[in-house]
């Protein structure tokens, strides 16, 4: 990258952040319980949802009427096994900047029991200008247990510890509960719950990208996209997903 370049995208990250904030004033909350949701189309129109991803032919995401975890609806996400499938919603306008204590739970109820590889069930990510959406995922294991991947801003996966893990359940409803400090530098830290039982706390580590020459550039100190679902998979099976009572909230 020559200098006149290198310093023109300096030029224009700083006036970019000089008023940033004015430019992402997004929602800081969502419930969702998909009670007053008759179809995947109604859900673009609550405000709680931008868009919803299928990457494969075959995907598709529904409104369930049979196996809710409250209430009488819930999300019925299906995903075919392939390289990187994807099946999920999503929000890109919310607005949690560093500082924020951000707290996402939800219920999910993984059908089946096939062996599967990879699968990433929530997404919580920074639209930059030049990288591949750095950010944190959460994901069941091919061994079937939950980890935290920040493999998007170059920093380790953060598993359970290897002498008292705690296996995902299947063919029933788990609550997943993360919380999150959103720090830039190694000063934050991430909780991860599973049906109340703490698996994971993090602590005095680097919870938002920053910027990197030829990886990362335009970071601004905040996350705006959230996705659920099957937010990818790499499993040689198909993946069926139910969720229910979806929460995100910033906590201060």
């Amino acid at each position: 990258m020559n200098k006149r370049l290198i310093a023109y995208l300096l030029s224009l990250f700083a006036l970019i952040g000089c008023s940033k904030e004015e430019f992402f004033k997004g929602k800081i909350s969502i419930y969702e319980d998909f009670e007053n949701i008759d179809n995947v189309d109604d859900l673009l129109l609550n405000g709680n949802w931008e868009y919803y991803q299928q990457t494969e032919k075959n995907n598709y995401i529904k409104i369930d009427t049979i196996n809710p975890y409250s209430g009488k609806n819930c999300l019925k996400v299906f995903a075919t096994k392939g390289n990187i499938s994807k099946s999920d919603i999503a929000n890109n306008k919310m607005s949690f900047w560093e500082g924020d204590i951000v707290r996402i739970s939800a219920w999910f109820y993984l059908e089946g029991t096939d062996k599967l590889n990879y699968v990433f069930l929530f997404d919580i990510e920074e639209n930059a200008m030049i990288g591949a959406s750095p950010g944190i995922r959460i994901a069941i294991d091919e061994e079937g247990y939950l980890l935290i991947e920040r493999n998007k801003y170059r920093q380790s996966t953060i598993q359970q510890s290897k002498n008292n893990r705690t296996p995902f359940p299947r063919n029933q409803w788990v609550k997943l509960m993360i919380e999150l400090d959103l720090q830039q530098r190694k000063t934050g830290y991430i909780k991860l719950w599973q049906d109340d039982a703490q698996l994971i706390n993090a602590e005095n580590i680097q919870t938002l990208p920053v910027d990197k020459l030829y990886f990362i550039q335009g970071t601004k100190g905040m996350y705006q996209n959230i996705q659920i679902g099957v937010t990818a998979t790499t499993s040689d099976y198909d993946v069926t997903i139910f969720i229910d009572d979806i929460e995100i909230k910033k906590l201060n």
